[in-house]
């Protein structure tokens, strides 16, 4: 490879030798190496190698093995000179053109974006040296060079193409005209010599004896042998003229032969052609008709000749005179609108013989994309239609069955919706869930907005994609007995139970969710009812039981107005009681509505009060506004905004207590269930307030009696202490007579103070014990017991008790000064009974003596021992006295 400097050119206006350009693919090494091995010295030419696609290297000598060339291979570059017996090749980044005698280089750019390449080469030579241009053509990159072929063979030069097996090069240039040759590779050199032969170089300046030859005989003087030497010139020069126009006779020659040669094999692919196409429509079964521009046939397909009853008789006729078997069709003026308005024709037409075809005509375009007729095709949808005859009648069926099945849905009882997808935009609801929705059949619940009503399960609401029909999306699997409440802004509210199903297809895919909700408003509200019912009447028992056990009353009255709105359904309750000989009421309790600070209600005789209290029974009031004849409102009730309300007497008619009031802030048509539970509630709270009162007089007289018995007993413990003084009666017996006289004190004061309410144990051994041990470090009390004692057994304990005790300080643990007792109090059920248990231990630090056995006090406990209830054990042991006490109640 020979490297040229940019400046190694001349710059002449032309190039001073013919230019051979080389068209080739950069992969196309052997056929390139063929053509350039058998190029010759001396031929008079340069060589320009193109190549396009593929080339990866910028060295083109290493796509020639050694010794394929004699010639110069040069890497072309900017203003390289064209010169004789030089190969130039060109790099494939770079657009190469001839100019000024030189080969220009540049790179591609904007301003030749409008042409390729190759293109612009072949034309600047065309331009610049024209008939002294050959052009090789190996292969060409699509149709780049087409154009600059083209130019080249109508300025005169000359083009050789490389043969193939299958013919494509010399299809692609068939545009450019005729080739002077289509050879082998390896025969391309010869051709190329003839070529060179032919062309007609410039006539190069003459020497003086040129000249002087041209002048031949004309030169005056001449002798004979320069005359005939100038005639040997001439006849020379004659020869070498016929020499080069015989070459170009055989040029010529050679490229008729091939051009011959072309057409013929032209003209067999296009009975090809013509075959394929014959054999493609016949295969496809496709009825067409082409037209020419004046409607008449051209061709027929063979299934048109069926269709219609054509054969090929009928090429050349009008399409109307020949297609008699389609019904009420006017093919010649519809053909001749397409092909002037180039629009398509597609409708349905009738065929003689009942076959309905589907017929399309579409512009027929030349090459040039004009409209040079028109193709018609028939579609045979005599079975399809009839297809879709029978559908439409099957529809029109279904449509009728899902009507009546409409009307039957519409007419269950219960509200049935389907829904079609997961997001809730497409739902089907029959009438009854129209009703309970609010909603029509559409959208569910619409992209960025909720369900306008609320819904409630278990009076918590839920949103609208938690409910059970899209669950059933979510999951594929059912939901059953969910029971919710549909409520509506105006303030309807329906009670539903509802269960939803997923339906899937024969795939098992869920194609749809059913949902069925059932009216139970009716079975709600009575079972509220019932429960209200049930919840008034526990409470009634609950609170009469209580009041007999003992509550007190004002505990009784302070909780019942709470109870009253819970159970009632109201918005506030007071219980006003009457003050005795001032005609006024006072608000004991209530619940809401804040209490006064003045809690006295004026019951003037005219007032819903008063009227209540002289009737005994249940009155109705309203307020003013309500437009009744019923009895108005309280002033206080009336300004804290209520509308209605039920008052009921406390108390007999003639001894009125007191009144129960009930309110609501809307209107409100109390029940006679209402009526009546609230008479109860106020006669339990009659009979609390009058057993209140009968407690407080026998209390009066209890502590009147308290008081008699304890001085009674302070006077006969006066008088006993006053009369054994001087008696000679034995101290440790006047004593012991005096010690019981204060224990029965003690348990007739405990059992008043307890008035007829039972004893606790506890309470009961701490009064007995106490006293002995001042420092409470003795005598330990532990334990306690559930079950109190009664007034009677409480004494008989008091005096156990005391009996223990004074015996363990004269002879048990209490008489030694580090003795202690421990007494345990506890309680427990056996057959059926309480029983109370006491457990009476002595430890002291010595030995004891046995107490007497027949003293005063082992008589008393032998005594209560033998009392059914009592069950008393004793043992006597070293370290002290043993005793269980055992009281059944």
């Amino acid at each position: 490879m020979i490297d040229v400097d940019e400046n190694d050119a001349a710059g002449t206006p032309a190039p001073s030798c013919p230019v051979v350009a080389i068209l080739a693919a950069a992969e196309e090494t052997a056929a390139l190496g063929d053509v350039l091995g058998a190029l010759g010295h001396g031929w008079g030419a340069c060589y320009v190698v193109v190549q396009h696609s593929g080339s990866r290297t910028n060295d083109a000598s290493d796509a020639f093995p050694d010794g394929r060339t004699t010639l110069d291979v040069v890497q072309a570059t900017d203003g390289v000179e064209i010169a004789e017996d030089r190969i130039l090749v060109v790099p494939e980044s770079r657009v190469a053109r001839i100019a000024s005698g030189n080969l220009r280089l540049a790179r591609p750019g904007p301003e030749n974006a409008e042409h390729l390449s190759i293109d612009i080469f072949l034309s600047s030579l065309a331009a610049e040296i024209g008939d002294r241009a050959a052009v090789i053509v190996l292969s060409l990159p699509g149709r780049d060079g087409i154009e600059g072929l083209a130019r080249l063979k109508a300025a005169g030069g000359c083009m050789i193409v490389g043969e193939t097996r299958d013919g494509a090069t010399a299809r692609s240039i068939a545009a450019a005209g005729p080739a002077e040759s289509i050879l082998p590779p390896a025969e391309i050199a010869e051709a190329v010599r003839d070529c060179l032969a032919g062309m007609r170089r410039e006539p190069a300046p003459s020497s003086d004896k040129a000249r002087r030859g041209d002048e031949g005989t004309d030169i005056p003087g001449a002798s004979p042998e320069e005359r005939c030497q100038a005639l040997m010139e001439e006849l020379e020069r004659t020869r070498e003229d016929l020499a080069e126009a015989r070459g170009a006779l055989q040029s010529e020659s050679r490229a008729r032969i091939a051009i011959e040669d072309e057409l013929v094999e032209t003209a067999a692919q296009h009975d090809m052609a013509q075959a394929d196409l014959a054999n493609t429509l016949a295969s496809t079964g496709i009825a067409a008709l082409f037209l020419d521009r004046e409607a008449r046939l051209r061709r027929i397909t063979p299934a048109a000749q069926l269709l219609l009853g054509l054969d090929a008789e009928n090429i050349g006729r009008s399409v109307n005179s020949a297609a008699t078997r389609l019904i009420e069709a006017d093919l010649d003026a519809e053909a001749r609108r397409v092909v002037a308005s180039f629009e398509h024709v597609e409708r349905e037409i009738a065929v003689s013989g009942g076959g309905i075809v589907l017929m399309r005509i579409l512009p027929y375009l030349d090459a040039e994309d004009r409209a040079d007729g028109v193709v018609v095709t028939f579609a045979d949808i005599s079975a399809s239609r009839a297809a879709r005859d029978r559908i439409d009648g099957l529809n029109q069926r279904l449509q009728a069955k899902i009507n009546d099945l409409s009307a039957i849905l519409d007419l269950a009882p219960i509200g049935i919706a389907f829904l079609d997808d997961p997001a809730g935009r497409d739902i089907i609801l029959n009438a009854d869930a129209r009703r309970m929705t609010g909603r029509e059949t559409g959208d569910l619940a619409e992209t960025g907005r909720e369900i306008d009503y609320q819904v409630l399960i278990d009076d918590t609401p839920i949103a609208a994609r938690d409910l059970p029909l899209r669950q059933v999306w979510r999951t594929g699997e059912p939901v059953t007995n969910v029971e919710a409440r549909f409520v509506h802004a105006d303030g309807r509210a329906h009670d539903v139970m509802i269960a939803a199903a997923p339906v899937f297809d024969d795939a098992g895919k869920m194609r749809r969710a059913v949902s069925v909700f059932s009216d139970i408003t009716p079975i709600v509200h009575a079972r509220r009812v019932a429960e209200r019912v049930a919840g008034q009447y526990a409470y009634l028992a609950r609170l009469g039981r209580r009041g007999l056990e003992g509550l007190p009353v004002d505990v009784m009255i302070a909780e019942i107005p709470l109870r009253l709105t819970e159970l009632m359904n109201v918005d506030a309750a007071q219980i006003l009681l009457c003050r005795r000989g001032q005609g006024t009421l006072e608000l004991a309790s209530a619940h809401g509505i804040e209490m006064p600070d003045d809690r006295i209600v004026e019951n003037g005789p005219e007032s819903v009060l008063a009227q209540a209290m002289s009737q005994g029974k249940s009155v109705d009031f309203l307020t003013a506004a309500g437009g009744s004849q019923a009895p108005r409102m309280p002033d206080f009730l009336a300004e804290a905004g209520f509308a209605a309300g039920l008052a009921v007497s406390i108390g007999e008619k003639a001894d009125p207590l007191g009144l129960i009031c009930i309110e609501t802030r809307g209107p409100r048509a109390f029940s006679r269930d209402d009526r009546i539970f609230l008479h109860t509630v106020a006669n339990v709270v009659g009979a609390s307030l009058r057993r209140a009162s009968s407690d407080n007089q026998k209390q009066l007289l209890l502590d009147e009696l308290r008081h008699r018995v304890k001085n009674m007993l302070a006077t006969v413990q006066s008088v006993s202490s006053l009369s054994l003084r001087n008696s000679g009666v034995d101290p440790a017996i006047r004593a012991r007579l005096m010690d019981r006289i204060r224990v029965l004190a003690l348990a007739h004061d405990l059992n008043f103070r307890s008035g007829e309410a039972l004893i606790d144990v506890g309470e009961l051994v701490h009064i007995q014990v106490d006293p002995f041990d001042p420092g409470g470090d003795r005598l330990e009390v532990k334990g306690e017991s559930r079950v109190r004692l009664d007034t009677s057994t409480a004494i008989d304990m008091s005096m156990i008790i005391h009996e223990l005790t004074t015996n363990a300080v004269k002879h048990g643990a209490l008489a030694d000064e580090d003795g202690r007792v421990s007494i345990t109090i506890g309680s427990h059920r056996r057959n059926g009974f309480d029983v109370v248990r006491i457990l009476w231990m002595e430890e002291s630090g010595r030995a004891l003596a046995s107490p007497p056995v027949t003293g005063g006090g082992s008589k008393l406990l032998h005594a209560v021992g033998r009392q059914p209830q009592f069950d008393i054990t004793w043992e006597m042991r070293p370290s002290g006295l043993r005793c269980e006490i055992s009281v059944t109640t």
